[in-house]
């Protein structure tokens, strides 16, 4: 991949990575990313999740940036917000149930 291209991929990811910011900032979250690895921490993740999938959906179409479920992981810090999280992925993002929790 030549410098050109690195830099399109950074100028294309960065609207997106604010975008994710911006709407799960009300949940105490911060966000990091590293080339095409996007890193997340929430203390709401039941309640960053739909919110995070539209910023995802939005980078689909926009930019061709395609979140793959199972190359993504969630990892909950409580039971409680685990089996949340499941039932949530379940009845509302069945696309998103190859995500390894």
């Amino acid at each position: 991949m030549c410098i050109r291209d690195r830099m399109l991929f950074a100028y294309a990811i960065h609207p997106i990575i604010c975008l994710m910011s911006s709407k799960i900032s009300p949940f105490n979250s911060i966000t990091r990313a590293y080339c095409d690895d996007i890193a997340i921490a929430t203390a709401n993740l039941p309640l960053s999740i739909p919110k995070l999938y539209i910023c995802f959906c939005i980078a689909a179409e926009a930019a061709n940036l395609h979140l793959h479920p199972d190359k993504t992981q969630c990892l909950c810090i409580f039971q409680q917000g685990f089996e949340q999280l499941h039932q949530y992925i379940t009845d509302h993002l069945p696309q998103l149930l190859t995500v390894k929790l």
